[in-house]
């Protein structure tokens, strides 16, 4: 337990100078097409996965294997001094109580993604086929996409047909780009390095760009006229969409 936690601890510093430069980036290229921005954290979750990256000296991504080995050789010491101070073998330090801390918290984010999918597959048991992929339902106040390998779009009863068309087309683009597979996947990596502040920000950037490169993606293809319609039911959805945001596979 204690190589493990060790390990998840060293990828997620090193990974942390790669979220902050991500994160300048981000500002740079704010006229950049959005989908640049999913490379940018595309890489961050490789680095937050892999403990162990192809690097020459030009590399801006960190090595975390030459990280450890710097980690390994400055503490080298510290259990010979700590077997010295402290000749009581059986005693637990606070070092030795940490794993098990990041392994509650790994339980109680994994439980929350459980039972929030729980909660909403209860919400749209209801529903009714619209078409193809898409289902109606009365307990949906915002549109979602919910499934990984059979995606579902899933519409408000009360939806406009103005409002219909160009939603279909929001939620249609989510599933080419791959969003459902995605962001439950950005959760999962938040949820093994959940003690590190810059991994929840880049968790909520991420679903933010999600959303941002998904309505660039739309966009482009409608007319003047449209995207000022499109607008429209974005601001209007834009206010009753809690329910995604609860559950990390929606």
């Amino acid at each position: 337990m204690n190589a493990l936690f060790t390990g998840i601890l060293n990828l997620s510093i090193v990974s942390s100078l790669l979220i902050v430069a991500v994160l300048i980036l981000r500002l740079l290229l704010k006229k950049a097409p959005k989908g640049a921005r999913y490379v940018l954290w595309a890489m961050v979750a490789v680095r937050l996965l892999v403990p162990f990256s192809f690097e020459s000296k030009l590399s801006l991504i960190p090595n975390a294997q030459r990280f450890n080995e710097n980690v390994e050789t400055s503490t080298a010491y510290i259990p010979q001094a700590t077997a010295t101070a402290q000749p009581d073998t059986n005693s637990l330090s606070f070092f030795d109580i940490l794993p098990y801390i990041w392994i509650c918290g790994v339980a109680i984010m994994l439980l929350y993604m459980v039972i929030s999918y729980i909660k909403i597959c209860l919400s749209v048991r209801t529903s009714v086929r619209y078409k193809d992929n898409i289902y109606m339902c009365d307990n949906v106040s915002s549109p979602f996409v919910l499934g990984i390998f059979r995606p579902k779009i899933y519409l408000s009863s009360s939806m406009s047909k103005r409002d219909i068309n160009l939603v279909i087309s929001h939620e249609q683009t989510h599933i080419k780009h791959g969003d459902n597979f995605f962001k439950p996947l950005g959760f999962l990596l938040l949820s093994i390095h959940w003690f590190n502040p810059l991994c929840w920000l880049a968790y909520f950037l991420f679903v933010k760009d999600i959303e941002l490169f998904c309505d660039e993606s739309v966009t482009k293809t409608l007319s003047p006229t449209a995207r000022k319609k499109y607008s429209y039911a974005l601001l209007n959805f834009s206010q009753k969409k809690t329910v995604s945001l609860s559950c990390p596979l929606a």
